[in-house]
């Protein structure tokens, strides 16, 4: 090759030799990085509110979607901000070799993305594997295909409140917009994995445990989307994403609501239903409103079609058929799981009426998060991070502690009363140690266990009768029995030591027979009908030491009822939006309290400072709530905290330096915490090197 075709500059080829493969890489990029080096771009900002100037193409969705981040000042004042373009970046860019054959799709955004792949199709729109040009990464790019008014306009406003939807859970919408043929698209990330219904199709049923962790996880995302007023609308095996995480399944949903108005069947008669009528509540067609509870109906159809390997729960030749069916019929027993919690679950999840339905997501996942099939108390697996100096342990999330560490903080004891031999199905006297597993704090976060040990007769009936046989039994779960205070007028008579009440129809009767229960140290009550009476019935207790309410309305009568309960160790509260300082005031007459958790709340600055001067508490568990700005800095002031649980809480970046000079503190967990950072958390270990911090994958980097 003559020197006059070698750059002086890099000695590469000026130019591609004909036929050369090599050569793409090996040509000279000089003169396209000295253009570079030059190029800028310059963005328009308003002097008045401080907001970018839209500078969309015209008949972006952008403008329209982001609006609420652009500025709308009728006469804005203009500034311009010049910012170099990425030289790297660009020339990187310029050189890039696409091995893989660009796809030919009509109206497809070809400026910006290259198709490689159709990854699915429905009645309205088409997926592909894209390759975004700029940002150099792959993506999921959907085409709406099905064009008039009511699509559009769904599009477009479904479009700007799933723009809002920031979860673990819930694949990201990344850009909205329209091709140069006029075809609206939006652009996702692309997660590589099956989909539920392809998953169950190779591998046939999912186990027990995974169906536990996978749908829990599925829940949290649910109520996150609810709380935004967002609904799914079409919740199949095929709209949720399976992906491989930590050793366990991790759910991805897709197809947020998006174009879900003419995604659904018509009848033979012309009726269009929202969604598929296989997995959908029979709600709209009796008439009702759609709501979360619908979603929660939809949700027990897909968990009983992962135990069945694909099977729901109904089925027929014509949609009329299998909605008829979803009205008026029972769902077969569950054969894996026939008799157990779970299934309970799934066809509370399936009741004909939205009122005998869990009655929220957050119920859904509490209830999932309460039946543990694994043997003894869970411990999460461990592992560190760096040398054996480093005191930073990451939490690898298996199973059910992706549930009950990363939602609450809270690790859950298992069945303690075996099945393998007949006679264990029968209620009997347990050990000492063994009331003491089911309640006692673990060395993770010493966060409190409750007890979900699981009945262990035939039947709901049968448990109930063997109780009665035998008053001395001490350690008593009717969790979800659907027991009333009928069947339970003989509690007042027993010596039982644990009960757990949870999600039953009993009410403050109830609560008035267990005033006569002296030995009872440990009740859980969630979602049960009692009012303030209940809780005064259950402060006379004399020697309760741990107490879980859940779902249960306090006002401040209550807290004046539980303050009286001296002999309390542990309390856990929970979803009390509005828990103020006064009422929690009220609490620190209780002598004995070690350790109070206090989850999906609103932590202020004024409760911090009466939660920081408990006579006798040691830990504190913040799990999932949402922190204002002062309270990790109260928090430090403690000088008997030794743990302090943060796992899942929203509280503003940059506060973990305040741990640093707080010498009593010897646990800190920041599990699923949004805004720590591992650089944070590398600052707070080097300085104290004493410290156990807890946290998972997502506030550090494993080597």
């Amino acid at each position: 090759m003559p020197d006059s075709e070698i750059c002086s500059r890099c000695l590469k080829a000026k130019t591609v030799t004909p036929g050369s493969i090599s050569g793409l890489y090996e040509v000279c990029n000089c003169s396209t990085a000295s253009s570079i080096e030059q190029q800028a771009i310059t963005v328009l900002f308003c002097n008045i509110c401080k907001k970018q100037i839209n500078q969309g193409r015209q008949g972006s969705f952008t403008q329209w979607v982001f609006r609420p981040v652009l500025c709308e000042c009728e006469n804005p004042e203009i500034i311009q901000k010049v910012e170099l373009i990425d030289r790297d970046k660009l020339i990187a860019e310029s050189s890039e070799v696409d091995e893989h054959p660009e796809l030919d799709v009509d109206g497809f955004p070809s400026d910006r993305f290259s198709p490689r792949e159709k990854l699915g199709s429905g009645a309205t729109s088409e997926v592909f594997l894209s390759r975004d040009r700029f940002l150099r990464k792959d993506v999921s790019v959907k085409l709406l295909r099905w064009l008039n008014d009511e699509t559009i306009v769904a599009f477009q406003n479904e479009a700007r409140v799933n723009a809002a939807l920031k979860h673990r859970n819930i694949v990201e919408i990344l850009d909205f917009g329209v091709s140069d043929s006029g075809v609206p698209f939006l652009v996702q990330d692309y997660i590589e994995g099956a989909t539920l219904e392809e998953y169950l199709a190779e591998h046939g049923p999912m186990d027990t445990g995974s169906v536990i962790s996978f749908f829990a996880e599925v829940a949290d995302a649910l109520a996150y989307a609810h709380s935004k007023g967002v609904m799914h609308r079409d919740l199949k095996p095929s709209n949720f994403l399976v992906v491989k995480s930590e050793n366990r399944l991790s759910p991805r949903l897709i197809d947020f609501g998006i174009a879900h108005m003419k995604e659904g069947t018509a009848t033979a008669d012309g009726i269009e239903v929202a969604g598929t009528p296989r997995y959908m509540a029979p709600d709209t067609a009796n008439g009702l409103d759609y709501d979360s509870r619908s979603e929660i109906y939809s949700l027990g159809c897909v968990m009983y079609a992962a135990l069945t390997g694909g099977s729901p729960p109904f089925d027929g030749d014509t949609s009329l058929e299998i909605l008829s069916r979803h009205s008026t019929q029972p769902p077969e027993p569950i054969e894996a799981i026939a008799g157990e919690p779970l299934e309970s679950v799934i066809f509370k999840c399936l009741e004909k009426s939205p009122a005998e339905r869990f009655e929220s997501a957050i119920s859904l996942k509490e209830a999932l998060r309460s039946i543990s099939d694994l043997p003894g108390p869970l411990e999460p697996e461990i592992r560190k991070a760096g040398s054996d100096r480093n005191r930073i342990a990451v939490v690898a999330v298996s199973a059910i502690a992706a549930i009950t560490i990363a939602t609450t903080g809270a690790l859950v004891a298992s069945r303690l009363l075996k099945q393998s031999e007949p006679e264990s199905r029968k209620a009997r006297p347990v050990k000492e140690e063994e009331i003491e597993t089911a309640f006692q704090a673990d060395n993770l976060g010493k966060a409190f266990l409750e007890s979900t040990m699981v009945p262990h007769a035939d039947s709901t009936i049968e448990y109930l009768q063997s109780i009665r046989k035998n008053p001395d039994a001490e350690v008593v779960n009717l969790f979800m029995c659907d027991v009333k205070d009928s069947d339970l007028d003989f509690i007042g008579g027993t010596r039982i030591k644990a009960l757990n009440l949870s999600y039953n129809p009993v009410t403050n009767v109830t609560m008035k027979r267990l005033e006569n229960v002296e030995t009872l140290e440990a009740l859980v009550l969630r979602a049960v009908n009692i009012t303030d009476d209940g809780i005064e019935s259950i402060s006379r207790l004399p020697n309760l030491k741990r107490l879980t309410v859940s779902a249960i309305p306090l006002t401040p009568r209550s807290f004046d009822a539980i303050a009286r309960i001296k002999s309390l160790e542990r309390l856990y509260l929970e979803t009390f939006d509005n828990l103020s300082e006064e009422e929690i005031r009220k609490l620190k007459k209780l002598p004995k309290l070690e350790m109070l958790l206090i989850a999906r709340c609103k932590i202020s600055v004024p409760v911090a400072r009466e939660l920081i001067d408990f006579p006798a508490m040691w830990a504190v568990d913040l799990s999932n709530c949402s922190i204002a700005d002062g309270v990790i800095e109260t928090l430090a002031k403690s000088r008997r905290f030794t743990d302090i649980i943060l796992s899942g809480s929203d509280f503003p970046p940059g506060r973990l330096k305040v741990f640093n000079s707080m010498k009593s503190l010897k646990v800190l967990n920041v599990v699923d915490c949004p805004n720590v950072e591992t650089s944070e958390i590398k600052k707070l270990i080097r300085t104290r090197p004493d410290l156990q911090v807890y946290a998972t994958e997502k506030n550090i980097s494993l080597p």
